[in-house]
C-alpha cells in the first residue's frame, strides 16, 4: 500500500485466513441479536427489484439502506433528497458516469475524483457529514467511492482524513496486487461480485478497527454488530 494507507491486521500479508473468517462473520445471516451484521445487507439491499433501474436517482430504500451501516439521514435532508432536489441530484449523479471500480480511475482523468461536485452537494444538506455523504455515495456507486468514517480515519488513514486519491494509488501499484488481493479475499469468503474489492477493504479495516475481529478469531459472540461511528 501506499505512505498515506496503513493497512489493518486483516489486510497484511499471511492474514489471509484471517481475512476471511472476519468477512464470512460480518456477512453471516441475521439470525440472532448477536450473529451477523446489520451492514452485510447493505451491499444486496433491493427490496422492491428497482435498485438497477434507479442508479441515478436516490431512493427511500437508499436511505433505508446507508441506516444498515449505523448513520441517520435527516428529516431535512431526505426531504431534499427525494422531493425538492431530486432533479439537481439525479444530475449530479448521472455526471458521476457509470459505476466502474476506483482501480481503473486515472490521473490524466479531468477530476480523478467524479463525484467531488456531488459530494458538496450531500455535504449541504442539513445533518449530512463526511460519513453519511459517502455511505450515499456508495450506495449510488459501490465499485467507485469508498465508505469513510471516524473508524477508517483512526486505522487505515492514522487520521489523514484523505481517503480517495490514496487509496486510489494503493489499488493501482505494484501492478493492483492490492484490488486484486481483495478480490481474491471476496472469492475465497465466497461473497459475491455485488460486494466490490474497496467494500471488502472498508469491512476488513472496520472491523479490525472496532475490536470485532478479534472476537470472530476467539469464537465468542459479537457484542457490538453495529457501532455508531458518526456523521
Amino acid at each position: 500500500m501506499t505512505a498515506d494507507i496503513h493497512p489493518t491486521p486483516s489486510l497484511q500479508g499471511g492474514a489471509e485466513d484471517q481475512a476471511v473468517a472476519v468477512l464470512r462473520a460480518y456477512y453471516a445471516p441475521l439470525s440472532g441479536p448477536s450473529t451477523g451484521f446489520s451492514g452485510g445487507q447493505f451491499d444486496s439491499f433491493d427490496p422492491s427489484g428497482t435498485r438497477a433501474d434507479s442508479v441515478d436517482v436516490f431512493t427511500a430504500e437508499d436511505l433505508i439502506a446507508v441506516s444498515l451501516l449505523s448513520v441517520h439521514v435527516t428529516g431535512r435532508a431526505a426531504l431534499e433528497l427525494l422531493d425538492r432536489q431530486q432533479a439537481h441530484f439525479s444530475t449530479l449523479l448521472r455526471q458521476v458516469g457509470q459505476d466502474r471500480n476506483l482501480v481503473e480511475v486515472t490521473s490524466t482523468d479531468p477530476d480523478p475524483f467524479p463525484a467531488r461536485a456531488l459530494n458538496d452537494a450531500l455535504r449541504g444538506l442539513p445533518g449530512v457529514g463526511p460519513t453519511t455523504a459517502s455511505k450515499l455515495l456508495a450506495r449510488k456507486r459501490p465499485q467507485l467511492i469508498p465508505i469513510y468514517d471516524s473508524v477508517i480515519d483512526k486505522h487505515l488513514l492514522r487520521g489523514s482524513g484523505k481517503l480517495w486519491e490514496p487509496l486510489r494509488l494503493a489499488l493501482r501499484a505494484d501492478d493492483r496486487r492490492l484490488h486484486r488481493h481483495l478480490i481474491e479475499l471476496r472469492d475465497a469468503a465466497r461473497l459475491g461480485e455485488h460486494v466490490s474489492a474497496i467494500r471488502v477493504l472498508d469491512v476488513l479495516a472496520w472491523m479490525d478497527g472496532t475490536g470485532n475481529t478479534e472476537r470472530v478469531m476467539r469464537g465468542g459472540p459479537v457484542v457490538a454488530p453495529d457501532v455508531p461511528i458518526g456523521t
